[in-house]
């Protein structure tokens, strides 16, 4: 694409921004904002209008009784266009169809565990899949040839087995798979993006505000991923792992770890490591909620059923994840201080958010008194992160759309 033709193509998306942000507006009123003529709006505009993406709505309404033509209003064309956006998570699927503007018109959410590796997995994952877009798409009775795109937010894991020499799980391991079988299947552009990425995108495009240029996102449960955003812009680094503060070293606050192992901040909220961690107390006394939800088998064990402890106020979970998040809190002040950032946000994958949550604030007050006004959570609940590949779909498939017309 040469620089005129880029130049064009960055202002009708600044255009098409402008609209999924503040809704219908005039050729003037979008001129005015974007600082450009009017004569140069009106050839974008057609453009648009001649792809579909844009629609004349009608006349714009008029303070005042003035002669002349009355501006007409242009919108996105949400009937005409649709994005398609899945969130894969280590233990849910959620899946969701919105607008081209992110306003959703359906969804859905299931439990699947990703982490498996049994040989029948990925087929029941791809089916499963396959099986809930559809019952989606016959609820809605809308065409995949609506679709301007398919956007993925997966789950990356893939370092946390590589670190503890651990085999990757199947659809871990196979991702691309899963977007080959959705382009084959559904006949629709689909690009896939780490979920704790794609979720940064996802507040950055959905959630803007005006002041904020820099930010640090970060997701807890079940792991800990965290993204950096500068300017609006995902920054990736040179080997595209920018802003993992998951890897961040943490073995000075286990002092008593047995081995010498290096320990990993994602590695403390993982299940196996919370398992060796309340192995010493493992009893009926010192963890009665626990012990009974298991029968006494430790081995069956899962996160959900931590969580649940958390609820139940077990002393022993509960000290646990204050320690946690006290770990949390010291990395996250290094980071605002290391990146000059200007907020930091929090996603909760789980269902103890609200307790985890004031634990970390709690721990950030201890630290500095500036801290707790930049740091909070996501705009995005727990129950709509398919927004994540919403944010995917649009963004790349904008690109996508510019290169075949």
């Amino acid at each position: 694409m040469n620089g005129k033709k880029s130049g064009k193509v960055e202002n009708q998306l600044k255009i098409i921004d402008l609209l999924r942000t503040e809704g219908p507006l005039s050729r003037k009123v979008i001129a005015d904002k974007l600082i450009l003529t009017r004569a140069s709006i009106t050839q974008l505009t057609t453009e648009l209008l001649k792809m579909d993406i844009l629609l004349e709505i009608g006349e714009m309404e008029e303070k005042e009784n003035r002669a002349g033509r009355k501006e007409i209003l242009i919108d996105l064309n949400n009937s005409h266009w649709h994005l398609l956006g899945l969130d894969i998570e280590a233990d849910m699927i959620s899946i969701g169809i919105s607008t081209i503007d992110g306003h959703t018109i359906g969804s859905t959410s299931y439990p699947f565990d990703t982490l498996r590796s049994d040989q029948f997995v990925l087929k029941e994952f791809l089916d499963s899949i396959e099986e809930n877009i559809n019952k989606l798409l016959n609820s809605l009775t809308i065409s995949m040839e609506s679709f301007l795109a398919c956007g993925v937010a997966m789950v990356g894991r893939k370092s946390y087995y590589e670190h503890n020499h651990l085999e990757i799980p199947p659809i871990l391991k196979d991702r691309k798979k899963l977007k080959k079988f959705l382009q084959v299947t559904f006949d629709i552009e689909v690009y896939l993006e780490n979920n704790v990425r794609a979720l940064a995108m996802a507040e950055s495009l959905y959630y803007p505000f005006a002041e904020i240029n820099s930010f640090l996102y970060v997701k807890i449960g079940p792991g800990l991923g965290s993204a950096i955003v500068f300017s609006d812009h995902l920054y990736r680094g040179v080997h595209g792992q920018a802003g993992e503060i998951g890897r961040s070293i943490v073995s000075g606050f286990y002092s008593n770890l047995q081995n010498s192992k290096q320990v990993t901040l994602e590695e403390i909220i993982s299940l196996d490591f919370i398992i060796e961690e309340i192995r010493p107390y493992w009893n009926e006394f010192q963890l009665p909620y626990l012990f009974d939800l298991v029968n006494g088998d430790i081995k069956k064990l899962t996160m959900p059923g931590i969580y649940q402890a958390l609820l139940y106020k077990e002393i022993i979970i509960e000290k646990l994840f204050k320690q946690k998040m006290r770990i949390l809190a010291h990395r996250l002040y290094d980071y605002k201080n290391l990146l000059d950032l200007e907020k930091i946000y929090l996603f909760f994958s789980t269902n103890v958010a609200t307790i985890l949550y004031t634990y970390l604030e709690n721990e950030l007050k201890l630290i500095s008194e500036e801290l707790p006004t930049v740091t909070q959570k996501s705009s995005i609940s727990n129950n709509e992160s398919y927004l994540a590949g919403y944010a995917v779909a649009y963004i790349e498939g904008m690109k996508n759309l510019y290169e075949f017309n």
